[in-house]
């Protein structure tokens, strides 16, 4: 088993996540849970949003066989991805979550996809998806 953790304060996603696909490919021959933490401190809201509709695919595309839970507590978001002798990841395309995102007509669907893709509590996807559009009327 492995913990891996990426602070991502002053650190574009980009980065983190290729630093977390790195390690978590190496780990990969090695152990067969996988965990990621990434620290939100700091970051807007609409961050939050980006990251956790990013697919971990970017993560768990060097796994052979894997799926993934996640558990969001307070800034801090951990994935762990396990090894169920499945093919290939079991997370959508990252156009894909997008596509429906954007095309879900309310909250409530909004925020059920993004439980869906990430695995967040249902209460705070809606927390997160309101937050989200108070910040896009303002701007």
């Amino acid at each position: 088993m492995l913990k891996l953790e990426t602070k991502l304060d002053g650190v574009t996603f980009k980065h983190a996540f290729n630093v977390a696909k790195d390690k978590a490919a190496k780990a990969a021959k090695d152990f067969k849970r996988v965990f990621v933490t990434f620290d939100f401190t700091g970051l807007t809201i609409a961050d939050v949003i980006e990251i956790a509709l990013r697919p971990l695919a970017i993560i768990v595309q060097n796994l052979i066989r894997a799926d993934y839970t996640s558990y969001s507590d307070g800034q801090q978001l951990t994935i762990v991805v396990n090894d169920l002798g499945k093919k290939g990841p079991t997370i959508p395309p990252e156009q894909a979550v997008r596509n429906k995102y954007a095309a879900a007509d309310t909250v409530e669907q909004k925020a059920q996809l993004l439980h869906d893709s990430t695995g967040i509590p249902i209460k705070d996807c809606l927390s997160i998806v309101k937050d989200r559009l108070v910040h896009d009327q303002t701007n």
